[in-house]
């Protein structure tokens, strides 16, 4: 079952090749059909697992190479013409569908392995989706703190989404670049040099927005960073969903 995670960036690569309104195919998908397919599908509640973990890591491992196929193909369509006006926008909300609903869920799953090739892996989907701070404060802040005051992750009662949004983002933000230049200074090296996370981060998303550049003119870069600006949204979406209105002091 887990095979059909991989629908949605096919979906998007497909999409991206094809243009016109096929490029609106995968946003479509997974905001349209899947609704729909949830709420009228039989409920299914069963845990199965298998002791081998050869097609699981695979499922990740295509996930990994499509999000790279999605990014790609979406700055060879517009290079090609086959995306351009609303052909454009509607490749950047699939892009950005499945950026933000597949490459981050596989991130955030690479990000707890303690393979170095698998974090090497959530680091790149990280950065496709212009995320600088979930690495870091995912696991180091949102773990321990979650439902306290001090996790920005968790929305607040009555708290406006998109002011969660900009809340969420900023305090990860500063975050992750205080934990990670905490961590280095320990070890002796530039705090808020190549080596802390976000600043690394930071320049891998620059490069890959100036990758989009070189291949399809500043559209290309525009688009990237747009689809990455919709990824956002969505993980703090999700974000807001789960965590609304927990409380604890730190002490529970």
């Amino acid at each position: 079952g887990y095979l059909a995670s991989l629908v949605p960036p096919l979906l998007t690569v497909a999409g991206n090749a094809a243009g016109g309104p096929w490029a609106l195919a995968n946003f479509a998908f997974s905001f349209v059909i899947v609704a729909l397919a949830e709420q009228l599908a039989p409920r299914r509640y069963s845990n199965d697992h298998t002791e081998s973990a050869t097609l699981p890591n695979l499922v990740l491992g295509a996930h990994l190479a499509l999000q790279v196929a999605a990014l790609v193909s979406l700055w060879l369509g517009i290079r090609a013409g086959a995306l351009h006006g609303w052909a454009l926008v509607g490749a950047i909300f699939s892009t950005g569908a499945t950026t933000g609903s597949a490459a981050i869920v596989v991130g955030l799953e690479l990000c707890h392995r303690r393979q170095a090739a698998w974090r090497w892996g959530s680091r790149l989907l990280l950065a496709t989706a212009g995320n600088p701070y979930f690495y870091v404060a995912h696991v180091r802040v949102h773990h321990k703190l979650v439902g306290t005051p001090d996790d920005t992750t968790t929305a607040r009662w009555r708290e406006p989404l998109y002011s969660f949004i900009l809340r969420s983002a900023m305090g990860q933000s500063r975050d992750a670049l205080r934990l990670d230049a905490e961590r280095l200074a320990k070890e002796g090296a530039a705090p808020h040099g190549p080596r802390n996370y976000s600043v690394g981060s930071l320049l891998a998303i620059a490069g890959l927005a100036a990758l989009g550049g070189l291949i399809s003119g500043a559209w290309g870069a525009l688009a990237f960073i747009a689809q990455a600006v919709l990824a956002l949204m969505l993980l703090e979406y999700v974000n807001y969903i789960q965590h609304y209105g927990l409380t604890r002091s730190r002490l529970e």
